[in-house]
């Protein structure tokens, strides 16, 4: 059974592949890229950021303990109440389910058990894909939207200070390093798709050919 290691977490760990898979079904978008953040410590509590990048540009981020707990749940930065109880990053909420009649998504095999580690994993996910495709159409108006800051030619001060500088230009290089892999998965995938299909089509000419 898979065990859960904030230390040493990363995209080949057995959960976080899972995780991928559940949450590619669940938004219908491909997780093309898993950063693990920084150690933190805040109040006696040790915690990390997990970022889950989306093949359209959002990202989700998990906020875990060193127990597996999640903490909090972020979308593009910013927090997202969950109205579902948050879940155990543990192998016991990905055991096998069954999907119930009328519904894509899974429950806990067990399920009269509501509070099981599966059952309570199924319902987040449902809620955070959800998030995630109703904020799809604002989040993509956005970034066409965004223009680049040009400073002005009389050498005047802009009205912010320079931790608020340096915390905005931050932010915008972190989207920017995931822009860049989100592009470069997608395009690692298309060119494996289109070897595939060459591949398709000499197979049938040779059959052809006989």
């Amino acid at each position: 059974m898979a065990s859960f290691d904030l230390v040493n977490i990363n995209d080949a760990s057995p959960l976080v592949k899972q995780f991928n898979q559940r949450m590619t079904k669940a938004t219908g978008q491909m997780v093309v890229a898993f950063i693990p953040r920084k150690m933190k410590k805040v109040a006696d509590e040790t915690t990390k950021d997990l970022d889950f990048v989306l093949e359209n540009g959002q990202t989700i981020t998990l906020v875990a303990r060193t127990d597996g707990d999640i903490v909090r749940v972020k979308l593009n930065n910013r927090d997202i109440p969950l109205k579902n109880e948050l879940f155990h990053f543990s192998a016991d909420a990905f055991q096998v389910m069954a999907p119930t009649a009328g519904s894509k998504y899974s429950l806990a095999s067990n399920a009269s058990d509501r509070n099981s580690p599966a059952a309570v994993f199924a319902k987040a996910i449902e809620e955070i894909a959800s998030r995630v495709r109703a904020n799809q159409a604002a989040f993509d108006k956005r970034r066409t939207q965004e223009k680049v800051v040009i400073p002005r030619k009389d050498g005047a001060t802009a009205p912010t200070t320079v931790p608020a500088k340096t915390r905005q230009l931050r932010e915008s290089l972190e989207q920017l390093d995931k822009d860049i892999l989100s592009k470069k998965a997608l395009r690692d995938d298309l060119k494996q798709r289109l070897t595939v299909r060459r591949d398709q089509i000499k197979q049938v000419e040779a059959g052809g050919s006989q």
